[in-house]
């Protein structure tokens, strides 16, 4: 159990509830001196009260405590509740420190609030999403990812234009602790997801093989994740003795973004021709790694339709647009990520794994149990032998006397 200072205590149950609300994913619409929560349109936010007003939907219809609100919301004891509003940062923020205005691009600095720690993320992803720890950790070390003050995943969108220390440009947060149904904004979302509003429009998450060298080949994925579950899968590939030829940006569109990964690509066919500094400019392939499922599929063939009316010619897209979709091992037909086939290849290697064990031990059982034949039959040698010699002798010595 965790144990608080009255301090502690009393900085926990001032700390702004609006700002709080955002860090765990609420988004709200500025109305005045209200905020009014995007979702739950009852759900409002008195910014001169400092009062939350929920509907019926809370048992307690008006909150300027935030540790009730934590509480009350997200289900936590009310150890957890402070644990979870202070952080590793012990600070009261003010409106000023997260306030976003409407159309206000993202500052990452005064918007997000990463901390030096990376253990829960760490652990959540290597853990719970089963990503290769080297690849958590180079993401990391490349500043593509980090943690927030509130354990939640930071997905760093940089600015693709600019090649030496790139801005920051947008923001995708992951929650790491699972929501019970009833705590859920969304019911099939066991995980909050936030996407900052003030993100560039046609940003979105990277991981460049070599940005000083021209781009081969765009895979695009639906959601941060699946990219590191991708190289978790292939990282021999891209990172040990068998390393591809070709120099690939990984990207993911955060959803289904037809425009966000055509602007993507003209962004590195621009970067390409600086490159190429008069000569041939290399054409990147684009490679969609969408989930297997009907959406995916279909968003296949709109984003061909997009490209044709966009002027890219038929030539174009047959040959530079491919789809590779994650296929199930063991014929799984429903929505399949590449996750899921991280997950799923994982444990067919520690199936593998335990029946080259039993075999083992059926192999060692088998030796074992000829060698015990061959003694016993041995044995049997031995006393049929003497047997048959004592009978000899017995008949020798019967002749004899007769």
């Amino acid at each position: 159990m965790s144990y608080y200072s009255p301090n502690q205590i009393k900085e926990a149950r001032n700390s702004d509830i609006l700002e709080y609300m955002i860090s765990k994913g609420e988004t709200f619409q500025r109305q005045g001196n209200y905020y009014r929560h995007a979702e739950h349109s009852s759900w409002v936010y008195d910014s001169r009260r400092k009062v939350m007003f929920f509907n019926k939907e809370i048992d307690q219809p008006a909150v300027n405590n935030c540790i009730i609100l934590a509480m009350k919301l997200y289900d936590f004891s009310f150890e957890e509740a402070i644990g979870d509003i202070l952080g590793s940062e012990v600070k009261v923020l003010s409106e000023a420190d997260y306030q976003v205005k409407e159309n206000e691009p993202l500052n990452y600095q005064r918007d997000i609030k990463e901390q030096s720690n990376f253990s829960e993320v760490f652990s959540y992803l290597t853990k719970e999403r089963e990503i290769d720890p080297t690849i958590v950790t180079l993401f990391n070390q490349a500043n593509l990812i980090g943690e927030d003050r509130y354990q939640n995943i930071i997905f760093k969108f940089f600015d693709r234009t600019q090649i030496m220390n790139p801005t920051v440009v947008g923001v995708e947060l992951r929650g790491t602790r699972f929501l019970p149904e009833e705590k859920r904004l969304i019911k099939d979302r066991p995980y909050f997801l936030f996407q900052h509003p003030g993100n560039q429009k046609d940003a979105m998450f990277f991981a460049s093989l070599n940005s000083k060298m021209p781009t081969g080949e765009l895979k695009v994925f639906e959601a941060p994740i699946e990219v590191m579950s991708y190289l978790s899968l292939y990282k021999e590939n891209y990172f040990g003795a068998k390393k591809v030829l070709v120099n690939t940006d990984f990207c993911a569109m955060s959803g289904l973004k037809h425009q966000v990964v055509e602007s993507y690509f003209r962004k590195v066919l621009e970067s390409n021709r600086k490159m190429a500094e008069g000569k041939k400019t290399i054409v990147p392939r684009i490679s969609l790694c969408v989930n297997n499922d009907e959406a995916g599929r279909d968003f296949v063939d709109r984003f061909k339709k997009y490209l044709a009316q966009k002027g890219y010619s038929e030539t174009f897209i047959n040959y530079n647009v491919r789809q590779e979709l994650p296929v199930s091992q063991l014929g799984k037909s429903e929505s399949f990520d590449y996750n899921d086939l991280l997950k799923e290849t994982n444990h067919l290697k520690t199936v593998d794994q335990s029946m080259m064990v039993q075999e083992d031990n059926v192999m060692k059982q088998s030796i074992l149990a000829k060698e015990d034949n061959v003694v016993e039959q041995s044995i049997v040698t031995e006393e049929d032998n003497a047997v048959e010699q004592s009978l000899i002798v017995k008949e020798d010595n019967v002749m004899e006397q007769a």
